[in-house]
């Protein structure tokens, strides 16, 4: 075990013993230093220390860190290669922030501005939840009950769109502001430019899930990706329009 004033490690997560959940509460709130210090350091190996970037690359995700930082603290994820205890049960207490800055930057809602359980529901049940995790989700790399990572997975996979949603909506406003500076036409940047920022989410995810080794995963999702955009995005879209510009006493 890795000894030292700037931690104390869990009894649970020594070498050579079985990593499963802390003893008691204040094993897990001393252990969360341990993990945490080696879930960074892992991360920095893998980005600095591989030959697997070129120097180029390790700049640019020098500069892209702030925001890798805040979508780690934000989304949730209990998978193999990722898994960090600390870690979860942080993102599980900051994401329905997260959500709640979302919804307001983006559709102007404000989830807390509604009864008091809005704020129980946002701030007590995950904070609850992300202590429950801290105390009872195994140490190290040990799994987590599927039982558990599922729903853990959902509110990840709602965060990382509402990532996705958001990075794409300033995107398009960007390359947008290019066209009307280089004064293109409408059609023609919509054709173009805008097709382009409206597919670069589904691009992100499609070689994020490529450099995972899923390539047969990548390929279906980006045939499958503007179908349901056409079906279900266009659709749900000309259902409100039609709502919309409806009168009444119009058949």
């Amino acid at each position: 075990s890795v000894s030292g004033n700037d931690y104390v490690s869990c009894q649970a997560c020594v070498d050579g013993e079985p990593r499963l959940s802390p003893d008691g509460w204040v094993d897990a709130f001393r252990s969360r230093g341990q993990e945490r210090i080696e879930h960074w350091a892992k991360l920095w190996d893998e980005t600095y220390r591989s030959d697997e970037y070129s120097a180029a690359e390790k700049f640019l995700i020098t500069c892209e860190m702030p925001f890798t930082v805040l979508r780690m603290l934000s989304i949730p994820v209990p998978c193999d290669g990722y898994y960090c205890r600390p870690l979860v049960a942080l993102s599980i207490a900051v994401a329905p922030l997260w959500m709640w800055f979302y919804c307001y930057n983006q559709f102007g809602v404000d989830l807390m501005a509604g009864p008091t359980y809005s704020i129980v529901l946002l701030v007590l049940v995950p904070v609850a939840c992300a202590l429950l995790i801290l105390r009872f989700a195994p140490c190290g790399e040990v799994p987590m009950r599927l039982s558990v990572a599922v729903p853990i997975t959902f509110v990840g996979f709602a965060a990382s769109a509402a990532w996705l949603d958001l990075i794409a909506d300033k995107l398009v406003s960007l390359l947008s502001f290019f066209g009307i500076m280089l004064h293109i036409p409408a059609t023609i940047m919509g054709l173009t430019i805008l097709a382009w920022g409206n597919s670069s989410q589904d691009l992100i995810a499609n070689m994020a899930v490529a450099k995972k080794g899923l390539s047969t995963m990548a390929i279906t999702a980006s045939f499958a990706g503007p179908v349901f955009n056409i079906m279900v995005g266009l659709g749900i879209g000309l259902t409100i329009l039609t709502r919309q510009s409806h009168t009444p006493g119009d058949p």
